[in-house]
């Protein structure tokens, strides 16, 4: 997939680099993760059902906001954590590349895009600067007001921009790496992303809310 900056990415891209945003971070369920090795990245809830992928996803506030964003991938500054305390299942936290940003497509939520006050109708001219720049409250900070604030790709992340993996335990990781490990083994998988081998699987526990925290 070809890199295609967004109309603003110029000026957005200033203000990464200005605010030293150097990552931000999508979550999702671990089993999860062998299907996103054998397509290549993350796709959206469109895209997956379009290639009848089964995946576990999470909820997204009132009934029908799941097909009104299901062509978006959110991702955050942080992660959610008061999305992570409602999952039931081992979640991954998946660091990306902040280009992703300013990538065209790419808009900007200032909350929480499960809130009934956000739409697409209001968020899909949400992609300049301007847009960007009113998640924070100052010129300088990388951390949003609410923290809840997220950058919302389009469609798909190639795993080119996929930093690491990273899980709440030892043991999440061990089944993380085992999962990841049998997709690898799999027809095709891993000569498809040889360019990308091998994917950090970190212990990050400082990723998720204190009390998940082993």
């Amino acid at each position: 997939m070809v890199f295609t900056p967004g109309h603003d990415a110029q000026r957005i891209q200033a203000s990464v680099q200005r605010r030293e945003v150097k990552a931000i971070y999508h979550y999702t369920a671990i089993t999860n993760l062998p299907s996103i090795l054998r397509e290549g990245g993350l796709l959206s809830r469109d895209q997956m059902n379009a290639k009848g992928i089964l995946y576990l996803g999470h909820g997204w506030g009132r009934p029908g906001k799941e097909q009104e964003l299901e062509d978006y991938i959110c991702c955050g500054f942080v992660p959610h954590w008061g999305m992570l305390r409602k999952e039931r299942e081992p979640q991954a936290v998946l660091e990306l590349t902040p280009d992703l940003i300013w990538r065209h497509g790419t808009i900007f939520c200032p909350g929480n895009s499960a809130s009934n006050e956000f739409n697409l109708e209001m968020l899909r001219d949400m992609n300049t600067v301007e847009a960007f720049d009113a998640m924070f409250d100052n010129p300088d900070t990388s951390f949003p007001i609410p923290y809840q604030c997220e950058v919302m790709v389009y469609r798909k992340i190639p795993l080119g921009h996929l930093r690491a993996t990273h899980f709440q335990t030892t043991e999440d990781r061990e089944y993380g790496v085992a999962l990841m490990r049998d997709a690898l083994q799999e027809p095709n998988v891993r000569e498809r992303l040889r360019e990308v081998l091998p994917i950090r699987a970190l212990v990050t526990p400082r990723l998720y809310p204190p009390e998940m925290r082993a």
